[in-house]
């Protein structure tokens, strides 16, 4: 035989025994391997993951409800305030001397009543001088009459004094416009205004936050929102602190959709009971506890296998195998799953390894 033909066999050969090896191998090591556990008692806790964002529960975007140039900035970005601490002011000159005009108004209405007044109790103490003398039964009739006169001329003024000091009133909150203050304490998180700068009635000047109360806002899926209620319990994590966990509790649950990308998903809030080194705008998982479950059969998850609508697992080892249909509770955050029918304490199960 021809050297070169052989040589050609011998590499054939050996490049066949090679891919042989090789799919021998890979299907040797793909087959899924199996290890023993048991089924015990203890407790469980079925947990909803959940994505969010750390936003405070106290936030106001404070506006002017008029148009005008401003005045002065009281505080600024990073400024902690007081409720009801003056924050920013707006010209306010005309405002001003139209309010002090209108107190001047007012006061003078009540002194013309006050004299009036006075008039009206000279007017009477004639009225009294004569009624004691029976021969003036004319002047009498007079002086009743100037009397009433009086009177009325009082009641019109007392008209003319409320009304002005409803005009003081008018002119009081218009001036008062011209002045934001804080609506509750925290801390000034945003200005949108220099000094000097024209802002419109309803523009957001400023952006007030309560650095002292935070919550998450998340949504659920159709799925998990049957589970979630009003109350329930969970740690979050944000992710530039993974490591420092913060309780949280479930505070409202919208009862309308929101839609996201053609998915219907639902908001809910959850008070943040721990809140120290947490920032609005953080990024943060919430481990929602829904549902809590003690003394009861447990199987790691792993062990579950499913065909169909049937769960099943196999119990013993080896040859010695079997096939059981069972029926799982809840699932736990720890891997393992209520098992609520099928299983006894302390039987042994295959768990595929992962």
């Amino acid at each position: 035989m021809n050297k070169k033909i052989f040589d050609l066999i011998i590499i054939g050969i050996i490049i066949i025994g090679a891919i042989t090896s090789f799919f021998i191998w890979k299907s040797l090591t793909s087959r899924p391997s199996f290890s023993q556990d048991s089924v015990k008692k203890g407790n469980i806790t079925e947990v909803i993951n959940l994505t969010g964002n750390v936003t405070p529960q106290d936030k106001a975007n404070l506006s002017f409800e008029i148009t005008g140039k401003i005045e002065k900035i009281y505080k600024h970005t990073g400024d902690t305030v007081n409720q009801n601490d003056i924050l920013v002011t707006m010209a306010s000159d005309d405002l001003r001397a139209e309010y002090n005009q209108s107190v001047s108004l007012a006061k003078s209405a009540e002194g013309i009543l006050n004299n009036y007044n006075d008039l009206k109790d000279r007017e009477k103490y004639k009225l009294k001088a004569l009624k004691a003398d029976d021969a003036a039964k004319y002047d009498k009739k007079a002086q009743e009459e100037q009397v009433d006169a009086q009177k009325s001329l009082i009641g019109s003024q007392e008209d003319q004094v409320r009304a002005a000091w409803d005009n003081v009133a008018a002119k009081k909150a218009l001036f008062d416009q011209a002045t934001l203050r804080a609506n509750f304490s925290g801390t000034v998180a945003q200005t949108n205004f220099d000094e000097g700068e024209v802002a419109s009635a309803g523009t957001p000047v400023l952006t007030l936050i309560n650095n002292n109360a935070f919550e998450i806002e998340a949504m659920a899926t159709e799925l998990d929102i049957k589970n979630i209620k009003i109350g329930q319990s969970g740690k979050t994590k944000t992710l530039e602190n993974p490591d420092k966990p913060y309780d949280v509790q479930v505070t409202q649950i919208d009862q309308v959709e929101t839609d996201t990308n053609g998915v219907p998903a639902y908001k809910i809030k959850m008070e943040i009971l721990n809140n120290d080194g947490l920032r609005s705008g953080m990024a943060a998982s919430v481990n929602l506890e829904t549902a809590q479950k003690n003394n009861v059969l447990l199987a790691p998850k792993d062990s579950i296998f499913q065909d169909g609508n049937e769960k099943y697992v196999w119990v013993g080892f080896d040859e010695k195998r079997e096939k059981r249909q069972v029926k799982t509770g809840i699932y736990g955050s720890d891997g393992m799953v209520e098992i609520v029918s099928g299983l006894t304490e302390g039987e042994n199960i295959l768990v595929l390894n992962k």
